[in-house]
């Protein structure tokens, strides 16, 4: 398929890459191919960049590139729109991830980190009723022991059977 414009963005999606985002897709029109490679980033940063996205479907396609990990691999599989996957690329999921401060005896520091732990607790259930509706038994178990889980492109490809696949 052929596009009218293209973006891609590698790294983490921080302030400057939404708003990057946000500036592609005001300024152009027609059928655009976004293209993610990341490592991960913030969960919050993730579910804006999936919002502007998902407002977006009659006209992106999001393509994988190479390695969509963590939140990157979150706004992937949520997007709602048309997928694209490079040639063997790879996906990774794990429980979030906050850094919180506590005292020796086991008690957080601040007020912040009080909150941060119980959305913690509280968010936890509900990651892993996510995770099982798409993760194999092998791959739950690792995912509830903490551990990251990659999805090699064979797997990548059974995830999202409907995405194309860029080959050289």
């Amino acid at each position: 398929m052929k596009y009218d414009a293209y973006f891609y963005q590698t790294m983490g999606f921080d302030g400057d890459g939404v708003q990057s985002l946000i500036n592609f897709i005001n300024h152009n029109q027609g059928k655009l191919l976004v293209g993610i490679q990341s490592s991960g980033g913030r969960s919050g940063v993730a579910q804006m960049v999936l919002k502007i996205l998902n407002d977006n479907t009659d006209r992106v396609t999001l393509c994988a590139v190479s390695g969509v990990y963590s939140a990157a691999f979150e706004i992937f599989k949520g997007f709602k729109g048309q997928k694209a996957m490079t040639d063997n690329t790879i996906g990774m999921a794990h429980y979030g991830k906050n850094e919180f401060h506590l005292h020796t005896n086991g008690r957080p520091v601040y007020f912040e980190d009080e909150a941060v732990l119980q959305q913690n607790k509280k968010a936890a259930p509900k990651e892993v009723a996510e995770a099982a509706s798409y993760m194999t038994p092998f791959e739950l178990r690792k995912f509830r022991k903490g551990d990251e889980v990659y999805f090699g492109f064979d797997r990548m490809k059974q995830l999202f059977p409907d995405a194309e696949i860029i080959e050289w």
